[in-house]
Protein backbone atom coordinates (compact mmCIF):
# COMPACT_ATOMS: atom_id res chain seq x y z
CA UNK A 1 0.00 0.00 0.00
CA UNK A 2 1.25 3.68 -0.57
CA UNK A 3 1.22 6.14 1.83
CA UNK A 4 0.94 9.84 0.21
CA UNK A 5 2.03 11.08 3.49
CA UNK A 6 2.20 10.94 7.08
CA UNK A 7 2.93 13.85 9.80
CA UNK A 8 4.68 13.15 12.71
CA UNK A 9 4.65 15.06 15.44
CA UNK A 10 6.46 14.67 19.09
CA UNK A 11 3.88 17.44 20.55
CA UNK A 12 1.70 16.00 22.89
CA UNK A 13 -0.71 18.43 23.68
CA UNK A 14 -3.44 18.69 21.00
CA UNK A 15 -2.37 15.56 19.13
CA UNK A 16 -2.18 13.41 22.23
CA UNK A 17 -6.02 14.29 24.18
CA UNK A 18 -7.74 10.54 25.13
CA UNK A 19 -10.31 9.28 23.56
CA UNK A 20 -9.93 11.40 19.85
CA UNK A 21 -9.68 9.39 16.93
CA UNK A 22 -7.16 10.90 14.81
CA UNK A 23 -6.41 11.13 11.40
CA UNK A 24 -4.99 7.84 10.13
CA UNK A 25 -2.03 9.76 8.71
CA UNK A 26 -1.34 11.51 11.91
CA UNK A 27 1.30 9.96 14.44
CA UNK A 28 3.06 9.87 17.18
CA UNK A 29 7.07 10.43 16.70
CA UNK A 30 7.85 8.45 19.89
CA UNK A 31 6.40 6.08 21.95
CA UNK A 32 6.01 7.56 24.87
CA UNK A 33 6.82 11.20 26.56
CA UNK A 34 7.17 10.62 30.54
CA UNK A 35 9.44 12.58 32.26
CA UNK A 36 11.79 9.06 31.82
CA UNK A 37 11.44 8.63 28.59
CA UNK A 38 12.68 11.94 27.26
CA UNK A 39 15.56 12.12 29.47
CA UNK A 40 16.63 9.05 27.97
CA UNK A 41 16.03 10.35 24.25
CA UNK A 42 18.30 13.37 25.30
CA UNK A 43 21.04 11.15 26.62
CA UNK A 44 20.86 8.87 23.44
CA UNK A 45 20.87 11.59 21.42
CA UNK A 46 23.43 13.76 23.30
CA UNK A 47 25.82 11.25 23.23
CA UNK A 48 25.39 10.08 19.79
CA UNK A 49 24.16 6.44 19.95
CA UNK A 50 23.71 4.54 17.32
CA UNK A 51 20.57 2.43 18.14
CA UNK A 52 18.09 4.34 18.74
CA UNK A 53 14.85 3.46 16.53
CA UNK A 54 13.26 1.75 19.29
CA UNK A 55 12.38 4.91 20.79
CA UNK A 56 10.24 6.02 18.00
CA UNK A 57 6.55 4.86 17.76
CA UNK A 58 4.94 1.49 16.08
CA UNK A 59 3.81 3.76 12.93
CA UNK A 60 7.12 3.97 12.22
CA UNK A 61 6.91 1.88 9.52
CA UNK A 62 4.56 3.66 7.50
CA UNK A 63 8.02 6.15 6.24
CA UNK A 64 8.56 3.02 4.07
CA UNK A 65 5.67 3.38 2.39
CA UNK A 66 5.22 7.32 2.44
CA UNK A 67 5.64 9.77 -0.38
CA UNK A 68 6.21 12.39 1.95
CA UNK A 69 6.71 13.16 5.72
CA UNK A 70 5.96 16.20 7.03
CA UNK A 71 7.73 16.60 10.66
CA UNK A 72 6.05 19.65 13.31
CA UNK A 73 8.84 21.21 14.80
CA UNK A 74 10.89 18.12 15.97
CA UNK A 75 13.70 18.49 18.27
CA UNK A 76 16.23 16.01 17.65
CA UNK A 77 16.26 16.89 14.01
CA UNK A 78 19.55 15.75 12.78
CA UNK A 79 18.85 12.72 14.40
CA UNK A 80 15.46 12.14 13.22
CA UNK A 81 16.24 12.94 9.72
CA UNK A 82 18.71 10.43 10.07
CA UNK A 83 16.42 7.56 10.52
CA UNK A 84 13.79 8.96 8.41
CA UNK A 85 16.00 8.78 5.15
CA UNK A 86 17.67 5.60 6.14
CA UNK A 87 14.28 4.03 6.38
CA UNK A 88 13.48 5.21 2.97
CA UNK A 89 16.01 7.47 0.83
CA UNK A 90 14.04 8.86 -1.85
CA UNK A 91 10.44 10.19 0.75
CA UNK A 92 10.16 14.31 0.56
CA UNK A 93 10.89 15.90 3.45
CA UNK A 94 9.28 18.63 5.71
CA UNK A 95 9.57 20.69 8.42
CA UNK A 96 6.53 22.86 10.09
CA UNK A 97 7.10 25.21 12.41
CA UNK A 98 4.30 25.37 14.52
CA UNK A 99 5.87 28.58 16.85
CA UNK A 100 7.79 31.78 15.41
CA UNK A 101 10.65 30.58 14.79
CA UNK A 102 12.49 33.15 16.96
CA UNK A 103 10.96 31.40 19.67
CA UNK A 104 12.14 27.98 18.58
CA UNK A 105 15.10 25.61 19.52
CA UNK A 106 15.86 24.81 15.98
CA UNK A 107 17.46 27.08 13.51
CA UNK A 108 15.78 26.88 10.47
CA UNK A 109 18.66 27.43 7.95
CA UNK A 110 20.58 24.21 9.44
CA UNK A 111 17.19 22.67 8.58
CA UNK A 112 16.62 24.21 4.96
CA UNK A 113 19.60 21.53 4.14
CA UNK A 114 17.80 19.02 4.20
CA UNK A 115 14.19 19.58 4.36
CA UNK A 116 11.35 21.93 3.13
CA UNK A 117 10.87 24.56 5.70
CA UNK A 118 7.46 25.89 6.58
CA UNK A 119 6.02 28.11 9.00
CA UNK A 120 2.56 29.41 10.29
CA UNK A 121 3.29 32.75 10.71
CA UNK A 122 3.41 35.35 7.43
CA UNK A 123 5.64 38.33 9.32
CA UNK A 124 8.00 35.09 10.02
CA UNK A 125 7.83 33.85 6.10
CA UNK A 126 8.44 37.29 5.03
CA UNK A 127 11.53 38.33 6.89
CA UNK A 128 13.25 35.17 6.48
CA UNK A 129 12.27 33.37 2.94
CA UNK A 130 10.14 30.45 4.45
CA UNK A 131 7.52 29.05 2.64
CA UNK A 132 3.85 29.65 4.69
CA UNK A 133 1.28 27.18 5.66
CA UNK A 134 -1.18 29.00 7.76
CA UNK A 135 -2.10 26.86 11.64
CA UNK A 136 -5.01 24.42 11.09
CA UNK A 137 -7.04 22.25 13.10
CA UNK A 138 -8.21 18.97 13.52
CA UNK A 139 -11.69 18.87 13.53
CA UNK A 140 -12.09 15.12 15.70
CA UNK A 141 -10.37 17.18 18.58
CA UNK A 142 -13.42 19.52 19.20
CA UNK A 143 -15.65 17.07 17.98
CA UNK A 144 -14.50 15.46 21.22
CA UNK A 145 -16.38 18.25 23.35
CA UNK A 146 -19.45 19.13 24.75
CA UNK A 147 -21.04 22.09 22.58
CA UNK A 148 -22.37 24.48 25.36
CA UNK A 149 -24.34 28.01 24.17
CA UNK A 150 -25.71 29.29 26.80
CA UNK A 151 -25.75 33.02 25.13
CA UNK A 152 -24.20 34.87 27.31
CA UNK A 153 -20.91 37.07 27.76
CA UNK A 154 -18.84 35.28 29.87
CA UNK A 155 -15.19 35.93 28.67
CA UNK A 156 -12.02 34.10 29.59
CA UNK A 157 -8.38 34.09 28.85
CA UNK A 158 -6.29 31.57 29.32
CA UNK A 159 -2.37 31.19 28.79
CA UNK A 160 1.14 32.43 29.83
CA UNK A 161 2.84 35.04 31.81
CA UNK A 162 4.91 36.96 29.37
CA UNK A 163 5.29 40.50 27.96
CA UNK A 164 3.48 41.84 30.84
CA UNK A 165 0.21 39.96 30.70
CA UNK A 166 -0.20 40.14 34.01
CA UNK A 167 -0.81 44.12 34.05
CA UNK A 168 -2.99 43.96 30.90
CA UNK A 169 -5.35 41.64 32.42
CA UNK A 170 -5.71 43.51 35.51
CA UNK A 171 -6.00 46.57 33.05
CA UNK A 172 -8.93 43.86 31.09
CA UNK A 173 -10.38 43.27 34.75
CA UNK A 174 -10.84 47.02 35.47
CA UNK A 175 -12.47 47.86 31.63
CA UNK A 176 -14.86 44.97 31.67
CA UNK A 177 -16.02 45.39 35.23
CA UNK A 178 -17.07 49.12 34.45
CA UNK A 179 -19.02 47.37 31.26
CA UNK A 180 -20.72 44.67 33.47
CA UNK A 181 -19.04 41.99 31.56
CA UNK A 182 -17.74 38.95 33.46
CA UNK A 183 -14.15 38.25 33.23
CA UNK A 184 -12.18 35.45 33.67
CA UNK A 185 -8.26 34.72 33.49
CA UNK A 186 -5.71 32.08 33.88
CA UNK A 187 -2.43 33.03 34.01
CA UNK A 188 0.43 30.18 34.31
CA UNK A 189 3.11 31.97 35.59
CA UNK A 190 6.08 30.74 38.32
CA UNK A 191 6.47 34.50 39.40
CA UNK A 192 5.80 34.29 43.00
CA UNK A 193 5.78 38.14 43.23
CA UNK A 194 2.06 37.70 41.78
CA UNK A 195 -0.86 36.66 43.43
CA UNK A 196 -4.73 35.60 42.31
CA UNK A 197 -7.04 38.86 42.28
CA UNK A 198 -10.49 40.35 40.87
CA UNK A 199 -11.12 36.80 39.33
CA UNK A 200 -7.28 36.78 37.85
CA UNK A 201 -6.01 33.42 39.06
CA UNK A 202 -2.39 32.76 38.96
CA UNK A 203 -1.39 28.71 38.04
CA UNK A 204 1.51 27.72 38.88
CA UNK A 205 0.92 24.06 36.55
CA UNK A 206 -0.31 24.75 32.76
CA UNK A 207 -2.79 22.86 32.00
CA UNK A 208 -3.27 19.94 29.61
CA UNK A 209 -5.14 20.56 26.79
CA UNK A 210 -7.91 18.58 27.16
CA UNK A 211 -8.72 20.49 30.66
CA UNK A 212 -7.97 23.92 28.43
CA UNK A 213 -10.97 22.99 26.24
CA UNK A 214 -13.54 21.57 29.33
CA UNK A 215 -13.08 25.04 30.74
CA UNK A 216 -13.01 26.97 27.75
CA UNK A 217 -16.43 25.12 26.83
CA UNK A 218 -18.24 26.53 29.39
CA UNK A 219 -17.62 30.48 28.21
CA UNK A 220 -19.15 32.20 26.14
CA UNK A 221 -16.32 34.64 24.39
CA UNK A 222 -12.35 33.43 24.50
CA UNK A 223 -10.34 36.19 24.58
CA UNK A 224 -7.06 36.39 22.93
CA UNK A 225 -3.68 38.80 24.12
CA UNK A 226 -1.42 37.57 20.97
CA UNK A 227 2.64 38.57 21.78
CA UNK A 228 4.53 40.77 19.47
CA UNK A 229 6.69 37.61 18.14
CA UNK A 230 3.71 36.48 16.39
CA UNK A 231 1.32 37.38 13.53
CA UNK A 232 -0.42 34.81 12.13
CA UNK A 233 -3.50 32.80 13.73
CA UNK A 234 -2.73 30.72 16.76
CA UNK A 235 -5.64 27.46 18.15
CA UNK A 236 -7.58 30.63 19.83
CA UNK A 237 -9.30 31.13 16.24
CA UNK A 238 -10.16 27.84 15.14
CA UNK A 239 -11.13 26.94 19.14
CA UNK A 240 -13.72 29.70 18.88
CA UNK A 241 -15.03 28.70 15.41
CA UNK A 242 -15.42 24.68 16.68
CA UNK A 243 -16.62 25.78 19.34
CA UNK A 244 -19.26 28.17 18.43
CA UNK A 245 -17.60 30.70 21.05
CA UNK A 246 -17.06 34.52 20.40
CA UNK A 247 -13.38 35.68 20.20
CA UNK A 248 -11.94 39.24 20.96
CA UNK A 249 -8.00 39.42 19.84
CA UNK A 250 -5.54 41.85 19.12
CA UNK A 251 -4.32 40.07 15.85
CA UNK A 252 -5.24 42.64 13.33
CA UNK A 253 -4.08 39.67 10.45
CA UNK A 254 -6.92 38.07 11.05
CA UNK A 255 -8.93 40.48 9.39
CA UNK A 256 -7.03 39.18 6.22
CA UNK A 257 -8.29 35.35 6.10
CA UNK A 258 -11.40 33.88 5.41
CA UNK A 259 -12.65 32.65 8.55
CA UNK A 260 -12.93 36.17 10.00
CA UNK A 261 -16.70 37.42 10.36
CA UNK A 262 -16.60 40.68 12.55
CA UNK A 263 -20.24 39.59 14.27
CA UNK A 264 -17.71 36.60 15.74
CA UNK A 265 -14.29 38.13 16.38
CA UNK A 266 -13.64 41.53 17.34
CA UNK A 267 -9.76 43.00 16.91
CA UNK A 268 -8.79 45.31 19.45
CA UNK A 269 -5.88 47.80 19.28
CA UNK A 270 -5.90 49.17 22.21
CA UNK A 271 -8.05 49.18 25.50
CA UNK A 272 -10.13 52.46 24.23
CA UNK A 273 -11.50 50.16 21.68
CA UNK A 274 -13.86 48.02 24.01
CA UNK A 275 -16.00 51.47 25.23
CA UNK A 276 -17.05 51.68 21.21
CA UNK A 277 -20.03 50.86 19.42
CA UNK A 278 -18.58 48.30 17.50
CA UNK A 279 -17.32 46.16 20.17
CA UNK A 280 -20.84 46.88 22.04
CA UNK A 281 -22.82 45.31 19.46
CA UNK A 282 -20.09 42.72 19.35
CA UNK A 283 -20.97 41.94 22.95
CA UNK A 284 -25.36 41.92 22.08
CA UNK A 285 -24.83 39.53 19.27
CA UNK A 286 -25.20 35.51 19.26
CA UNK A 287 -22.30 33.89 17.76
CA UNK A 288 -22.69 32.95 14.00
CA UNK A 289 -22.32 29.75 13.09
CA UNK A 290 -20.79 29.36 9.09
CA UNK A 291 -18.42 26.71 7.51
CA UNK A 292 -15.39 29.38 6.78
CA UNK A 293 -13.11 27.81 9.09
CA UNK A 294 -13.07 24.52 6.68
CA UNK A 295 -10.58 25.93 4.62
CA UNK A 296 -8.25 25.47 7.71
CA UNK A 297 -8.85 22.22 8.34
CA UNK A 298 -6.07 19.62 8.52
CA UNK A 299 -7.23 17.77 5.68
CA UNK A 300 -7.27 20.70 3.04
CA UNK A 301 -4.05 22.20 4.77
CA UNK A 302 -1.81 19.01 5.09
CA UNK A 303 -2.29 19.08 0.71
CA UNK A 304 -0.80 22.84 0.64
CA UNK A 305 2.65 21.75 1.35
CA UNK A 306 4.12 20.83 -1.99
Amino acid sequence: MEVTFCLYTDSFGVFSIPGVNYPDNLFQLYKRNTKISRLLRAIIFKFNFPFYGFLFGKRKNNLAIAKKVILIETNYFDKVYKYIIKKNPSIKLYFYYWNPTVRSKIDFRKVQKYANVYTFDIEDSNKNHIAYNSNFYIPEVYNHYRLIRTHGNKILFIGADKEGRYEKLICLQKRFLSLNLYFVAYLYSLDMNKSSCDNIYIIRKPYSYDDYLKITSNYDIIMEILDNKQSSMTLRVFESHNLHKKLITNNINIKNESIFDKRNIFVYNSIDDFSSKDFAAFISANYVASNKGNYYSYNERIKRFI
